[in-house]
């Protein structure tokens, strides 16, 4: 408790100073490292604040925007606060929170926070909230994360439906759940660019 609570001051502290000023890369390095270096004991109210004050408040910071170099520098940590996020005991509601928030960023900064939830280690943990997730990713990023917590079935229907999957995204999924299959898919498909080049990786000449 003594921690969190240490936590929470440290964390309203770094971020007061961004409401009034630009937030640089090094805001990002040290706020993304502190989260990473307390996920073990940030809660998920912690975590819920933290998006929310970003998003509120990212026209007084820059929206973590560079315009000199025309660049988006806030990945690492949105990406800290998924991985945080997913090992949290979770709900329903905490997905419409989610979605509320996604609804006022207007710059979509949130997009790493949900392309985070792919990474497999993420996924597994958050594979009871599917739904949720399919709202908050592209159809490749909603197959890929299927496929990376174990709902094969579910990813090969998309995978068959292939409604905005391109032909190579297609081959390359059904590969990782099943060679054979994903061969008998594609001469089923007419997708032979996709078998030659992969008989070239694979040095089947």
């Amino acid at each position: 408790e003594k921690r969190v609570k240490a936590l929470d001051k440290q964390i309203k502290s770094m971020l007061h100073p961004i409401k009034h000023t630009y937030a640089d890369a090094v805001f990002v390095d040290d706020f993304a490292k502190l989260i990473r270096v307390n996920e073990d004991v940030i809660t998920k109210e912690q975590i819920l604040y933290v998006l929310d004050f970003l998003v509120k408040n990212c026209e007084e910071y820059g929206y973590f925007y560079d315009d000199y170099t025309d660049g988006y520098f806030g990945d690492a940590i949105f990406e800290s606060l998924c991985d945080a996020f997913a090992k949290k005991e979770l709900r329903d509601g905490d997905f419409e929170r989610l979605k509320d928030l996604r609804e006022e960023d207007d710059y979509g900064m949130l997009d790493p926070f949900f392309d985070r939830m792919v990474k497999e280690e993420n996924a597994r943990k958050l594979s009871d909230f599917v739904d949720y997730i399919h709202e908050f990713l592209d159809e490749t990023s909603y197959v890929e994360f299927l496929i990376n917590c174990g709902l094969i079935e579910k990813a090969k229907e998309l995978i068959e439906a292939g409604k905005s999957l391109s032909e190579e995204n297609r081959f390359r999924f059904y590969l990782r759940i099943n060679r054979e299959d994903a061969i008998e898919f594609a001469h089923r498909k007419g997708f032979y660019t996709s078998l030659i080049r992969y008989y070239h990786e694979i040095g089947a000449h």
